[in-house]
């Protein structure tokens, strides 16, 4: 994954693992980038009051929402899950010597 602004919400990371799609709003640029780039959800560009738009993405979530859950779980489980974050540090900082 590159994302340049990397701000994702608990929540967000939540709804992956649930299996259920995201939809990101533009104000959170690091959820719209996972969400574009993994394809686990919608970016509207729905104008106030664009009913039309809304109802083609309501359509989209239910005709491929088998193939949207299961990619939603595997980006949870491959990039958030507990141990794969604790994992990210070790990676960062070369081990300390021991001391004697």
């Amino acid at each position: 994954m590159s994302y340049t602004d990397e701000r994702l919400s608990v929540e967000f990371v939540q709804y992956l693992a649930a299996g259920i799609a995201v939809i990101a709003v533009e104000d959170v640029r690091g959820a719209v980038g996972v969400t574009q780039e993994e394809q686990v959800g919608f970016v509207p560009d729905i104008g106030q009051g664009d009913a039309m738009e809304a109802l083609k993405l309501i359509k989209n979530v239910v005709r491929n929402r088998e193939d949207r859950r299961t990619r939603c779980i595997a980006l949870a489980r491959d990039c958030f899950s507990s141990r794969t974050l604790a994992a990210q540090p070790s990676s960062l900082y070369p081990t300390a010597r021991k001391a004697g």
